[in-house]
C-alpha cells in the first residue's frame, strides 16, 4: 500500500509517486485518476506493479523504455497478449430490433483456418478465404498483423490450448455487447465516425485466450536463464527480461508476435460471426457492418514521442491501457483531423464513452488512456462484496439490462450487459440452477 503522502498532485487528476518511495525506482511513478478514486487505488496492487515497472533497466501501467536497449519482458503487460476490442456498426436502429433478441455460440469449421496461418498472418488470414472485410485491416492497430511472428515459437501446449477456444470471446473479463447511441458530445465527430443518435453497435472485447498465457509462461522461464548475463535482476520475477537490442531477436519477440496474430484473427472471426448473424436475423447484408477501429491494450510497440521538444524512439508497453493517438498522419485518412477512435467500456449498468485521441494525450501518456472504466476493487475483492445471483438480479430486475455469461461467480466480477429490445419484460430473466452448464441466462420462453 502506498501512503497517500507519499502522493503529489501535478495537475487536475494526475498523481506523482516519488522515485525515492521505493529502492531501485528509477523515474517517477504517475496516477491519473479523480482525487476521490486514488485512496482506494493506492490501497490496491496497481501501484506496487507501477513502481516495479518504475524500477527496469533502461526507463527514462504504460512505460516508456529507451530503444534499443529497453528491457522486453513475456508478461510484463499481463498474460493476455494483444487482448483487444473493436466496436462494429452500424447494426438497425434501436426500434428496428426485434422484441426477443437471444441465441449462442457459431460453429467454429475445422480448416477455415489453419493454426500457422493464424499466427503468421494475423486478421487477414481471417479476411482472405472468408466474408471479413479487407477495410478492418485498415482500421487495426499494426494493421491486424505485428512484425516478426512465427509460429514455430510457439510450442505444441499453447497451441493446444488456444485453438481449443477459437472463434469464441474467451475467458475471464471478455465480452461482446450490444447497445446503442444516447448522447452525441461532438456531433462533428461523430459524423466523421458514422455514428448516429439511436444507432446500434456491437463491442467485441477478446484476446489471445490460452495460447497467450501459455506462451507467456514458457517464456518466463526461459527468460529468467537468459537475463543472468546481463546482469540484470528485477524486483519483481514476472517483469523478468533481457534488453531488446540483445543478440539476435529475444527469446519471447517471435512467440509474442504470434499469440497477437492470434488474437486480431481470433477477433476478426468473432466479426465475421456478426455479420452472417445480422444478415440471417435482418435478411441484410452483414457487408455493411463496418469495423470503427480494432485497438489492443495489452501490447508492446515500437513509436516516437517527443522529448525535451523532439522525438524519440521509445519501446512502449501498455498494460491495462490502449493507444489514443492524436490527430496526424499516423491514422487511417478518414480519421487524422478527429484523432483516433477510442471506447472506454463503462461499469455494470453504465454507459460506455466512444472517445477521440487528443495531442495533450500524446504528450503526457504517450498517446495512452485507460482501456475500461476505473477500477476501484479487484475482481477478487469484488466477489466479495456481492455474489453473482444478487448482481444478476440488481441488473436485470431493477435496472433492465439483460446478462448472458458461463457462470454466476463470473458475473461478479464480468462487465457484461445488454439492453432488453422493445417489448421485453425485465422481470423476464431466469436464472439458472446450481450446476447448470448452459451457459445461458435466457430470457422465459426463448427457444
Amino acid at each position: 500500500m502506498v501512503p497517500r503522502a507519499q502522493c503529489r498532485q501535478i495537475a487536475p487528476c494526475q498523481w506523482e509517486i516519488p522515485a525515492t518511495t521505493r529502492t531501485g525506482m528509477k523515474v517517477p511513478a504517475r496516477v491519473f485518476a479523480r482525487e476521490d478514486m486514488l485512496e482506494g487505488i493506492l490501497g490496491a496492487r496497481s501501484p506496487e506493479q507501477l513502481m516495479s515497472v518504475a524500477a527496469l533497466p533502461g526507463i527514462g501501467k504504460v512505460a516508456a523504455t529507451r530503444w534499443p536497449d529497453g528491457i522486453l519482458s513475456p508478461v510484463g503487460i499481463r498474460y493476455d497478449i494483444h487482448c483487444g476490442a473493436g466496436l462494429l456498426w452500424p447494426l438497425p436502429y434501436r426500434d428496428a430490433l426485434p422484441p426477443r433478441l437471444a441465441g449462442r455460440g457459431g460453429e467454429f469449421l475445422p480448416g477455415t483456418a489453419e493454426p500457422g496461418d493464424m499466427l503468421r498472418v494475423g486478421a487477414g488470414r481471417a479476411i482472405k478465404n472468408g466474408p471479413g472485410d479487407p477495410r478492418d485491416l485498415e482500421r487495426s492497430g499494426a494493421g491486424g498483423r505485428p512484425d516478426k511472428a512465427d509460429p514455430a515459437a510457439v510450442w505444441g501446449r499453447a497451441k493446444k490450448k488456444g485453438f481449443g477456444l477459437l472463434r469464441t470471446l474467451g475467458p475471464g473479463n471478455h465480452v461482446g455487447k450490444l447497445g446503442w447511441v444516447q448522447v452525441l458530445y461532438a456531433e462533428t465527430t461523430a459524423a466523421v465516425f458514422g455514428l448516429r443518435d439511436q444507432q446500434v453497435a456491437a463491442l467485441i472485447h477478446s484476446g489471445s485466450q490460452d495460447l497467450a498465457q501459455q506462451v507467456a509462461t514458457d517464456y518466463l522461464k526461459r527468460m529468467m536463464e537468459v537475463m543472468t548475463g546481463y546482469g540484470t535482476h528485477p524486483v519483481d520475477r514476472k517483469l523478468t527480461g533481457v534488453p531488446l537490442s540483445a543478440p539476435g531477436d529475444p527469446p519471447c519477440v517471435n512467440a509474442r508476435a504470434a499469440a497477437a496474430n492470434f488474437a486480431w484473427s481470433n477477433r476478426e472471426f468473432i466479426c465475421d460471426a456478426l455479420r452472417q448473424a445480422r444478415q440471417k436475423v435482418f435478411r441484410q447484408s452483414g457487408k455493411s457492418i463496418r469495423l470503427l477501429y480494432g485497438v489492443a491494450h495489452t501490447i508492446v510497440t515500437i513509436e516516437e514521442h517527443p522529448v525535451d521538444g523532439s522525438p524519440v524512439k521509445r519501446i512502449i508497453r501498455r498494460k491495462a491501457a490502449t493507444r489514443t493517438f492524436g490527430p496526424g498522419q499516423h491514422l487511417p485518412t478518414r480519421y487524422r483531423p478527429t484523432g483516433q477512435p477510442v471506447w472506454t467500456p463503462g461499469s455494470m449498468g453504465s454507459a460506455s464513452p466512444i472517445l477521440a485521441g487528443m495531442q495533450r494525450g500524446m504528450e503526457i501518456a504517450f498517446g495512452s488512456c485507460c482501456h475500461v472504466a476505473g477500477r476501484r476493487l479487484s475482481r477478487h475483492a469484488a466477489k466479495k462484496q456481492i455474489s453473482g445471483p444478487a448482481l444478476l438480479a440488481r441488473l436485470c430486475r431493477e435496472q433492465g439490462i439483460v446478462v448472458c455469461a458461463g457462470s454466476l461467480s463470473g458475473i461478479a466480477r464480468k462487465e457484461a450487459w445488454l439492453r432488453p429490445p422493445a417489448g421485453i419484460k425485465a422481470d423476464s430473466v431466469r436464472i439458472p440452477k446450481k450446476g447448470n452448464k448452459t451457459n445461458a441466462f435466457k430470457l422465459r420462453n426463448d427457444p
